[in-house]
């Protein structure tokens, strides 16, 4: 059996992230307006940041037609998750009847709570506005990948204020804090001339550079891997900064393309939707957006009142774990110097350690910013810096200039772990949560050096592996089509729902290759009989076929690469070759004709074609 869960996690991204436990039994109850119960699936440890919710009735009609009571309930239902489960962002709602499971669909964040039925059993997708087939399809997907990378940990303050509307527009539109951006899936067939997502991204810039009436300034390009890209940009008028960003990525059939501005001064929602997309397509850990300090209660301003705080964002950069401690400026008689040392509380007790560092040579308006910064405090903060040599910290001095004023002083300073003030050490054990045993000083950054050298080796061991799975990917797509595998994204998505540890999997004779229209190349023939969700114990749940049908998917080849040409539940049947098409005669009145990479229902089938496939009754296990 070849695993399907990594294939998918790097076409399109669907997967609901499993939380720790949570002491508090999972809510179950039974509505008052309509007949329906609801359980909460998980028991003790239910709490997450998605939440499944089994819904119950007699009847079809009442967890199908969408009405002011249905909405109602479901709001009633979220709100008593909300209130036991703080850290929640995704409910899905599964409804089902004695005869199966009959509705899908699910409120999150994403769409400020707002419910959203899901396509169930080959029904038609739904947009709002008018309708459109091809465009409603384009805006699912969009949709769906937006809603994979918002499970997934990215856009964390994003509410989607446009989606799955056929109305004139973008696929899909946001809001981020400050930022607003848009998504737009553009595909090839547009004739965009573009080879991969770099190069469309390098355009996106210098359009951008050319619109700005003032300076701009260019951000560095970031390949993000799987043909992903990001870059931003800054213009500066007289009148106000603008910093714009943009995430390419590069499908077989198109781009996807997600852009956002900031128009605050410093960009600071814009930059951290930015870190957020970066970690999350990339692969690395979601980013840290707070800057831990000491807390002293020595009657001075702390970090957090301090102009020093708004000031040292630019330097923490999202993701980088910023610790801060306050310094206070220490007597020396040296000309060109100033000393700065651990800051003291009212007892005269320092910060757990005696550390000092001094600064030479200065020039006369270096020494009037430093002066100045008895008065107004001096910070002093710490980010990691990751990069292929392995992780190191950097230091930033900031000196207050007034109340509402605080500077960089000079640039930021390469330390080594070894180097660290003892109490900088012990904050980034608290930072990063780790816990050896030993609480004390000496303890603390022992764990810190264990965790950066456990770092470097995961690292390097993720760097193996990636290459091995690089390889593997490209014998995949081979093999399996992107086409076939983002056609079984619903069955990924039915069986993450049933228990997020469960795994897509698929045997070795899945698919099928033979010529089955006459024109030479070879076709793919592949059955949901091979397509299996399962435990880590090998004991499968779900089949890609139930007991409405076997299902089918054909892909032939166009100039474009594989297409698939027909996704379609049959009773059993078989595939006949003619002369430049095929038909599938899956019995029970289903025929269809296969050409051009796409298919029609026939009312009889034509005579005269060979048999090359024989399609077997279906193996069913669950139904979903």
């Amino acid at each position: 059996m070849v695993g399907l869960t990594r294939f998918l996690s790097l076409v399109l991204p669907l997967v609901i992230t499993a939380g720790a436990a949570n002491a508090a039994p999972a809510p179950f109850g039974t509505s008052k307006a309509l007949p329906v119960s609801f359980q909460v699936d998980g028991g003790s440890g239910w709490c997450d940041r998605g939440v499944t919710v089994r819904l119950r009735a007699a009847s079809a009609n009442v967890l199908t037609d969408g009405s002011e009571q249905f909405q109602q309930m479901l709001g009633r239902i979220r709100a008593i998750i909300e209130g036991d489960c703080q850290k929640v962002r995704n409910i899905g709602f599964y409804g089902r009847t004695k005869g199966g499971e009959v509705s899908v669909g699910e409120s999150s964040k994403l769409t400020d709570w707002v419910y959203v039925p899901f396509k169930l059993h080959g029904s038609p997708a739904v947009c709002k506005g008018p309708s459109n087939d091809d465009l409603c399809g384009q805006r699912w997907r969009v949709f769906h990948d937006i809603r994979g990378l918002f499970l997934k940990g990215a856009f964390s303050e994003a509410v989607l204020t446009r989606y799955l509307s056929t109305d004139e527009g973008a696929d899909a539109e946001f809001v981020s804090g400050d930022a607003r951006g848009r998504v737009a899936f553009v595909p090839l067939t547009t004739g965009i001339p573009f080879a991969d997502a770099a190069t469309f991204l390098q355009q996106q810039i210098q359009q951008q550079s050319q619109r700005c009436k003032g300076g701009y300034t260019q951000g560095e390009l970031t390949p993000l891997g799987n043909d992903a890209a990001s870059q931003g940009g800054t213009c500066r008028t007289t009148d106000r900064t603008t910093h714009s960003h943009f995430v390419i990525s590069k499908a077989p059939d198109g781009f996807e393309v997600i852009a956002f501005s900031d128009f605050t001064e410093k960009g600071m929602s814009g930059r951290r939707l930015a870190a957020e997309l970066n970690a999350v397509l990339s692969g690395t850990e979601l980013a840290w957006s707070d800057i831990k300090h000491e807390s002293r209660n020595d009657g001075t301003p702390g970090f957090t009142g301090s102009a020093c705080s708004s000031a040292a964002q630019e330097f923490a950069l999202l993701g980088s774990r910023p610790v801060a401690i306050r310094l206070v400026s220490e007597r020396t008689d040296e000309p060109g110097q100033w000393a700065l040392r651990t800051a003291t509380n009212a007892r005269g007790e320092t910060s757990r350690d005696a550390w000092q560092m001094r600064i030479r040579n200065l020039t006369d308006a270096e020494y009037a910013t430093v002066q100045r910064g008895d008065k107004f405090g001096y910070w002093l903060l710490y980010r990691l810096a990751e990069d292929r040599r392995g992780i190191q910290f950097e230091s930033q001095l900031y000196v207050g200039q007034s109340s509402t004023e605080c500077v960089p002083f000079r640039a930021p300073r390469a330390v080594s772990a070894e180097s660290l003030p003892n109490h900088i050490a012990e904050l980034y054990a608290d930072n990063l949560d780790l816990h050896s045993g030993d609480d004390s000083l000496k303890g603390k950054r022992a764990a810190l050096q264990q965790w950066i050298a456990d770092r470097a080796r995961a690292n390097a061991d993720h760097d193996a592996a990636l290459q091995g799975e690089v390889a593997k990917l490209q014998q995949m797509t081979e093999a399996y089509p992107v086409p076939l595998m983002l056609a079984l994204s619903d069955f990924s998505a039915a069986c993450f729902a049933l228990d997020s540890n469960y795994s897509v999997t698929f045997t070795d004779d899945f698919v099928t290759r033979i010529d089955i229209d006459g024109d030479g190349d070879l076709d793919y023939i592949a059955t949901g009989d091979g397509v299996v969700c399962q435990d880590s114990g090998g004991v499968a749940h779900l089949r890609g076929s139930d007991n409405s049908g076997l299902r089918v998917l054909i892909l032939t080849n166009a100039s474009s690469g594989p297409a698939l040409a027909l996704d379609a539940k049959v009773s059993g049947g078989t595939v006949q070759r003619h002369n430049g098409f095929a038909v599938l005669d899956g019995g029970s009145g289903a025929v269809y004709q296969i050409a051009d990479g796409k298919s029609q229902p026939l009312q009889t089938s034509p005579e005269g074609g060979e048999i090359v496939y024989s399609l077997g009754k279906p193996v069913a296990i669950g139904k979903w």
